[in-house]
């Protein structure tokens, strides 16, 4: 009964620092997915999951016709690669990094917007958490050389005063 004492706060210690682990490892992978998104704005989100060996995991998300993306998987799980497949909304497979030896991130553009799936898995550790950040090209909204001041809706000399009639 005396060694119940001691080893059931250990158990519960570990319980509660279980979470601030797994979290610190999900921040350094997405550390690594926010280098591999350079010149493209992210959508403001990643896509975190802690996976076991075996274990998959789904991520759905809407992309739109017309711009070009670049997707970002990152582990923390040293030597481990995470592997993933993308569908469209039909079932069609349109990607896969199995066959890619540093198949980490993919640019690409679609065609016709629509509901895409994104089925990851870890591979080559047992335990890890996977990110995925989504990023879009910031080039395709405006063609800076031909965007002038005065074009801009915000731009004050185009502002209507509702206050003079």
């Amino acid at each position: 009964m005396n060694q119940l004492k001691h080893i059931l706060p250990a158990i519960l210690l570990m319980l509660l620092l279980a979470p601030v682990t797994a979290q610190a490892q999900c921040d350094q992978a997405a550390q690594k997915c926010e280098v591999a998104l350079v010149d493209y704005l992210t959508d403001g989100q990643y896509y975190r999951v802690q996976l076991v060996e075996g274990e998959s995991a789904t991520l759905k998300l809407t992309l739109f016709q017309g711009f070009r993306y670049r997707i970002a998987a990152c582990t923390e799980a040293e030597g481990a690669k995470v592997l993933y497949e993308m569908f469209d909304g039909s079932g069609t497979k349109v990607y896969s990094n199995e066959d890619i030896d540093n198949g980490t991130g993919w640019d690409f553009e679609i065609g016709a917007t629509d509901e895409f799936t994104i089925e990851a898995k870890l591979s080559g550790a047992e335990l890890g958490c996977v990110v995925f950040n989504i990023g879009y090209d910031e080039e395709m909204f405006f063609d800076f050389e031909e965007f002038v001041e005065a074009d801009d809706p915000f731009f004050e000399g185009e502002m209507e005063d509702s206050s003079n009639p």
